[in-house]
Order: C-alpha cells, then sequence, then structure tokens
C-alpha cells in the first residue's frame, strides 16, 4: 500500500491511501481518485467561507508604492479597504485618505482599523487618518464625509505633494438593508411555526450577519430548550449554529430563550462569527438538545443579486474584553 499527501492549506493535509489489486487496481484508483475530489470540494465549501465586504468599488494600485487594496461599499454612510498593502520606502510621503470631485479634496476624520484581539473577536479602532508608510494587509473603515453623492473619488493622497498615489471612481449604489424574508405560501409571515407558537412577521436583513424577526412569538418556558438556530440544508444538530440574540447574548453568556414572547417584540439576532446570509439555506426556531423544529424560514439570497450592507465589527479603543464565562440559569 503506498501513501500519499494533498496540500489543502497551510497547515492542512489530506491522506491518501494507494491499495494495490490484481483484478480491480484500476476501478479502485478511479474510485478513490473520485472521493478525493469529493472531500476536496466538501472541505472549501464548508472551510473557506468567503468574506463579505459590500458591494466592490473598484481597486488602489500603484507598483512604484508597493500599494494594493480593494474599495467597497459598505452602506450608504461607509466604505471598507481591505488588504491593504503600502510600501513607500520615504518618510517624506504622507500617505492620507481623501474624497474629492471637481472642486475640492476633503480628508477621511473618521477612520477605523479592524483588529482581532488574542481571543479570536474582532473589533475597530479608531485611528488618525494618517496612515503609517508600511502597511500590510490591513483592513480599514472610513467614514464618508457628507453623503455618497457629493464625491466623484476616493483614494489615498501623498500630503505633501498634493497627488493621489491611487484613486477610485465612486460611481456605485450603496447596498440597502433588504426587506423581507417571508414564507412561500403566507407571504405575511416570516418563520411559521410547527410547535410551541414560533414564528414572526417577514425578516428584515439588516446586514451580512444581523437580522430582525418583527413581532416575534415563542412559548420558550414550555420545551427544553430554544434557539435561534442558522444552517444549511436540513434543519439538524450538525447543519447549523446558533445565533446571538443582540443585547441579550455575549460569547461568554449564550444562552436558549427560556421566556415568552407574544408578538411585541422585534428580535435582533446575529449570525456566528463565520456565517454570513449568504452561507446559510435555512433560519430556524430550534430545540438543540432533542434535534427538533420548531419553524424555520428558507433564506435563498446571493451577494451579487442580493447585495445588503456588509457588517462591521463595533467599535472599540482597545481589545474587548473577554469576560469570564457564567453558565445560563
Amino acid at each position: 500500500m503506498k501513501t500519499g499527501y494533498i496540500s489543502l492549506t497551510s497547515g492542512h493535509w489530506l491522506q491518501l491511501d494507494y491499495r494495490s489489486e490484481s483484478r480491480h487496481g484500476g476501478k479502485s484508483s478511479l474510485m478513490a481518485l473520485r472521493s478525493c475530489l469529493v472531500l476536496l470540494l466538501f472541505y472549501f465549501v464548508n472551510v473557506s467561507t468567503l468574506e463579505y465586504y459590500g458591494i466592490k468599488i473598484g481597486t488602489l494600485r500603484n507598483q512604484s508604492y508597493g500599494l494594493y487594496g480593494e474599495v467597497w461599499l459598505v452602506n450608504k454612510t461607509h466604505l471598507q479597504i481591505t488588504n491593504l498593502q503600502m510600501s513607500l520606502l520615504s518618510d517624506d510621503i504622507q500617505p492620507s485618505f481623501y474624497f474629492s470631485d471637481s472642486e475640492k479634496f476633503e480628508r477621511t476624520k473618521d477612520l477605523f482599523a479592524i483588529k482581532t484581539a488574542h481571543h479570536g473577536v474582532r473589533y475597530s479602532q479608531p485611528i488618525e487618518n494618517s496612515l503609517p508608510t508600511e502597511v500590510n494587509r490591513e483592513n480599514f473603515v472610513v467614514r464618508i464625509p457628507g453623503n455618497l453623492k457629493q464625491w466623484q473619488y476616493f483614494g489615498i493622497v501623498a500630503e505633501d505633494k498634493w497627488f493621489y498615489l491611487s484613486a477610485v471612481s465612486l460611481n456605485k449604489v450603496y447596498p440597502e438593508p433588504l426587506c423581507c424574508l417571508s414564507d412561500r405560501i403566507e407571504p405575511n409571515r416570516g418563520i411559521v411555526g410547527l410547535f410551541y407558537n414560533a414564528g414572526s412577521d417577514p425578516i428584515v436583513v439588516l446586514d451580512s450577519k444581523t437580522l430582525v424577526l418583527p413581532k416575534f412569538t415563542f412559548d420558550g418556558t414550555k420545551p427544553p430548550d430554544g434557539w435561534i438556530y442558522a444552517g444549511v440544508g436540513k434543519v439538524d444538530q450538525s447543519s447549523g449554529k446558533k445565533a446571538f440574540v443582540v443585547g441579550r447574548d455575549t460569547e461568554s453568556h449564550h444562552c436558549a430563550i427560556h421566556e415568552d414572547y407574544h408578538g411585541n417584540t422585534d428580535l435582533v439576532v446575529r449570525l456566528a462569527d463565520d456565517q454570513t446570509v449568504f452561507d446559510i439555506t435555512y433560519l430556524s426556531v430550534f430545540c438543540f438538545q432533542y434535534s427538533v423544529d420548531f419553524g424555520h424560514i428558507p433564506v435563498r439570497l446571493d451577494p451579487s443579486r442580493n447585495p445588503v450592507p456588509a457588517y462591521v465589527p463595533p467599535v472599540s479603543h482597545g481589545p474587548l474584553r473577554q469576560e469570564p464565562f457564567f453558565p445560563c440559569p
């Protein structure tokens, strides 16, 4: 028996066994190859979830300064610059983000660097709008001064020399919240419950990770547990992840819903860290303990056909404090 390895990503390898058989060696090899391809497809679909940044405007690029970065419309008030790289090799050039039209330039006043704390939670850190001369694959969010319609260009300006190192045209329409996800048979409903009065009005997608379940109903005091649950395929324990109820759940205190909701609350939920609305095919009220779907709605959104605002991590001047875990009631 021979053993081979295929590299998937850095640090991940797939082991293959090649077994020699006198009569069916060729067939076995073909089956092994097919199995390998299926595993590869499964791996990349389920592990390599693509980040969603909004609607792409263009690319900042200037080879003379080692400059590269992609620019996205997050929503009507913010842009995001991803994978920004820059190597100016000179302290004489002072780079900053600017907006401009045919008559004026305006320096960005509100700039945030996207950071990740040591415990994995991301946050948006306010920084001065004076970029370092060396930037290595960093993400930034900028607030658009005034409104988007008053500007024609956005880019990085060398302030001492007053020219754009690179710029993009602001000629795209910003993404807006999506209204609404509704039941195919009962279009005036979102989640239509099967058990325990689970249900809602049509669901609003605020951004790529945040949804509103208007007039949410659920007899949460009756079942063993209840979660807002999102995933792919059949609704069960292995296909999804528990969402967070905004204003109620945190990383250190993420608990089942054991309260009754009577339709006078708009429940705001946020998907798990590695999920967006484009990565799921259902949103459910779900009993995880016994893997029972109390009611769900199919989700079929595509970023090219259904662009929504991108999720931006919360603003913090430093790493978000990791709170000690405390048990659920």
